[in-house]
């Protein structure tokens, strides 16, 4: 029986599933402004492997009614804590956000906060007014 002369150590990740983390000028801008503006993307709540590559990209699904996606998706994360309240200047900071990106269209997803009497319609409905009257027509 040979004798083993060294032993491999085993990688977290192997080659195949590695990718390049995004250091363009793009993301980081799109990172900063996101963290700036203390907005989540759906790519970051339901931990998608891609969202790195998305935010490089200046796309991303503006997550509205404050990370509610865990509501949902729970499973996911095996996390299900308390909704959070909603922030009344959100609406204005998803607007901020698609002017500075200078995007010309937007996907803002939300779940239904059955915590809240109208679901959450109004915080949605106020979040479409801000970002369309922000985007020049």
């Amino acid at each position: 029986m040979p004798e083993a002369t060294s032993i491999q150590k085993r990688k977290r990740i192997p080659e195949w599933l590695r990718m390049k983390l995004p250091s363009s000028s793009a993301f980081t801008r799109t990172r900063s402004l996101l963290d700036e503006l203390n907005l989540h993307t759906v790519c970051e709540s339901a931990k998608c492997p891609n969202h790195l590559g998305v935010l490089e990209q200046r796309y991303g699904d503006v997550h509205d009614c404050r990370r509610l996606l865990h509501a949902r998706l729970w499973f996911l994360c095996g996390e299900h804590p308390k909704p959070l309240p909603l922030e009344g200047d959100e609406p204005d900071r998803v607007a901020e956000a698609t002017f500075r990106m200078k995007l010309g269209h937007v996907v803002i997803n939300a779940v239904a906060r059955d915590d809240l009497t109208d679901g959450g319609a109004n915080h949605f409905r106020e979040t479409i007014k801000a970002v369309r009257a922000g985007i020049p027509v």
